[in-house]
């Protein structure tokens, strides 16, 4: 299947939503929040590469680590979307918030990735 990409103000209705922590886990997106007792039991610190799969008050959600924010650019943002495209699971469709960023424009934001998720 090939993979689609769309750019939407808000998160869509019926898609799993990423979002984006940097270590700590500290969240770098507005809509971002984790339970600290949950990230602590699954060894959830934000770094690169992590991704774990959480209850959000609207349903699943998926939470990608970023490693430092202040290291956070085109290449983060590369590797976090490859982080979610592998976290997704079985779901066919993903919204990575991107929210309140404001390290990158948002077009190349948004292209960095759809790189890393088309990558992966």
């Amino acid at each position: 299947m090939v993979p689609s990409f769309e750019v939407a103000s808000d998160l869509p209705e019926g898609v799993l939503p990423v979002r984006l922590f940097a270590e700590g886990p500290s969240p770098l997106t507005s809509g971002a929040s984790l339970p600290e007792r949950l990230a602590v039991f699954r060894n959830f610190s934000g770094k690169e590469g992590e991704s774990l799969a959480a209850e959000g008050p609207d349903g699943p959600e998926l939470a990608v680590g970023t490693g430092p924010a202040a290291a956070f650019g085109r290449l983060a943002a590369r590797r976090a979307g490859a982080t979610a495209a592998r976290g997704r699971g079985r779901e066919r469709a993903v919204a990575i918030d991107l929210r309140g960023l404001s390290s990158l424009g948002p077009a190349e934001l948004a292209q960095a990735v759809v790189e890393g998720a088309a990558g992966a």
